[in-house]
C-alpha cells in the first residue's frame, strides 16, 4: 500500500497490516500498535469500496 500527501509519501507491506478496523467514515489499516493508513469511504464508489472490501477479506481479519 502507498499513501501518498503533498509533503510525505509512505509505503507499507500488506504482510506489515495488523489489524483492519472499519468505522463510520472509512478503515484504519494498522501496521503497528500506533500506526495506521486511512482508507476514507467517500474516496471510493459503490464499485471501488466493493473490491476494497474483498481485498480486505482476502488480506486481514476487519474488527467493528
Amino acid at each position: 500500500m502507498v499513501e501518498e500527501r503533498p509533503s510525505i509519501r509512505s509505503e507499507v507491506l500488506w504482510t506489515a497490516v495488523v489489524r483492519v478496523v472499519e468505522t463510520d467514515s472509512g478503515w484504519l489499516l494498522y501496521y503497528g500498535s500506533r500506526h495506521a493508513i486511512s482508507v476514507p469511504k467517500d474516496a471510493l464508489n459503490e464499485d471501488q469500496e466493493a473490491q476494497f472490501r474483498a481485498l480486505l477479506g482476502t488480506r486481514s481479519p476487519v474488527a467493528a
